[in-house]
């Protein structure tokens, strides 16, 4: 076996921890009850499934639908739906990520794997548009709008996703 060496040590400085299944960096203990089975491992890991375009594909398209949908039930414009959405808590300021998420709730793009990975790690493991589409359907003093079918997509796109 060779020696431990710089290429190495900055290999494993470079690299992504491991994660426990409820997202935290993974302890000595937590490997230990992961190999006797007390503790799940993270799906991550033992996941089958990858992000495919057409995951994606759907993603996209459900969060164009729901985006559709909470703007005739509040009776927005888009327009109007979009400036809510934009204000929503945590709603990313970057601009490329406003163009992008503005292009797929028109339903002009078509969201790639490699940008749905930006994605979530711009809003830290989760969609900002799906957490700011969640936010508005649940308004405070409005009607709650029904996402179900946006969250079960959201849910199946997050297991593949290995962010």
């Amino acid at each position: 076996m060779s020696k431990f060496n710089k290429t190495r040590r900055d290999r494993l400085k470079n690299s992504d921890p491991f994660y426990t299944h409820d997202g935290r960096i993974a302890t000595a203990t937590d490997f230990f009850s992961m190999m006797i089975g007390q503790q799940e491992i993270n799906k991550k890991y033992t996941s089958k499934d990858e992000l495919t375009s057409e995951i994606c594909t759907k993603y996209g398209q459900a969060l164009e639908r729901t985006f559709t949908k909470i703007a005739h039930e509040r009776l927005l414009s888009s327009k109007k739906a979009w400036d809510e959405l934009a204000k929503t808590v945590g709603w990313p300021k970057e601009k490329n990520y406003q163009t992008v998420c503005k292009d797929i709730l028109r339903g002009e793009h078509e969201i790639t794997p490699e940008e749905v990975v930006w994605c979530l790690k711009l809003g830290k493991g989760e969609c900002p548009c799906y957490r700011g589409l969640s936010l508005l359907a649940n308004k405070q003093g409005e009607e709650i709008v029904d996402i179900s079918a946006l969250t079960r997509v959201n849910k199946k796109l997050l297991e593949v996703a290995h962010v």
